[in-house]
């Protein structure tokens, strides 16, 4: 029997609270059998997706990235609704207009009732507060906690690289408006030194998390740049930044059916039980050393993309310095 926190038991209360109370939808989608692909970014989701659907295809970029297939839908709009924040932090007080979201809210999960497949990063706590018929939901999850830094700088290289015009959305995003306007050209400041996308794109990461906001705002250019190379040293040594989004604090309460996969026992050990596992949710067709195969390919590729990247944050930290 799992023993709960009392900021998870809080957490729960605060937000079935909050969406019973302000939501005209609360319970109220009568969805069918859906599955969610839960996985944090850089641990390979929309490749296993499309191997395990049988639809793999080259990858989209250098970087051994895979587009996602047609036959599963995505909760992209929906995280990035008005109230990015709230989905990444679940603070009710980051909702500034609930009506808007809740029409949101139940007009994306609405859309997803009778759909097989749903991929995101962040677990399905919203849906939880939206559907009427949770005990027709499964969770898989592949959780990254032995491999936490061969994920996240996975998940920097496979990202695009942040453009000028993007990098105002994007702050905004994350941070509130005060905050986001003094923070934007601080960012762009430190950015300017780094040559390399992932590296920048780790860094952005890493400056709009909220608890650092007061620390860059008070201090000056030096002790910022001596702040990032603490971290990026820490990172060359596979120290990993800390998360960008708390829902997966709720991992061990979340209710409804959750079948947890290991990152490292699927792609380090190639393991059957858990290729078998995911072989019986998307229905393969193939036998299972197909799989184990593509798996090792893959996996093979990426570790020589963070071998690259180890490099190359070298060169940036010399540059730093």
């Amino acid at each position: 029997m799992t023993i709960l926190t009392n900021e998870q038991v809080t957490k729960w209360n605060e937000l079935d609270t909050f969406f019973k109370t302000n939501s005209k939808y609360y319970k109220k989608i009568d969805n069918g059998d859906i599955i969610f692909f839960i996985y944090p970014c850089g641990a390979g989701g929309n490749f296993l997706i499309n191997l395990f659907l049988d639809e793999v295809d080259i990858p989209v970029e250098p970087n051994n990235t895979y587009s996602a297939t047609d036959k599963v839908k995505s909760l992209r709009n929906y995280n990035d609704v008005t109230n990015y924040r709230f989905l990444k932090y679940l603070n009710v007080n980051d909702i500034n207009n609930i009506e808007a979201i809740d029409e949101i809210f139940k007009n994306t999960l609405a859309n997803f009732k009778n759909t097989s497949y749903i991929v995101s990063h962040l677990l399905p706590i919203i849906p939880y507060f939206y559907y009427k018929n949770f005990d027709r939901i499964t969770t898989i999850y592949i959780d990254n906690t032995s491999q936490k830094f061969l994920t996240q700088v996975l998940c920097s290289i496979k990202q695009n690289g942040i453009e000028p015009d993007q990098l105002d959305d994007l702050v905004r995003k994350k941070c509130k408006a005060p905050v986001a306007k003094k923070l934007k050209p601080i960012i762009i400041e430190q950015l300017a030194v780094v040559d390399h996308v992932a590296i920048k794109n780790i860094l952005v990461d890493y400056l709009t998390i909220p608890d650092n906001h007061n620390f860059i705002l008070e201090s000056n250019p030096d002790e910022i740049t001596e702040n990032l190379i603490e971290v990026l040293t820490k990172l060359y040594n596979e120290i990993p930044l800390p998360p960008t989004y708390t829902t997966l604090s709720l991992l061990d309460t979340f209710p409804g059916e959750l079948v947890t996969l290991d990152y490292e026992n699927l792609f380090f050990n190639n393991e059957d039980t858990i290729i078998h596992t995911l072989m019986d949710v998307f229905k393969s067709k193939n036998l299972i050393g197909y799989y184990k195969k593509e798996i090792k390919n893959y996996h093979t590729i990426n570790l020589k993309l963070v071998t690259q990247f180890k490099h190359n944050l070298l060169l940036t930290l010399n540059k730093l310095q």
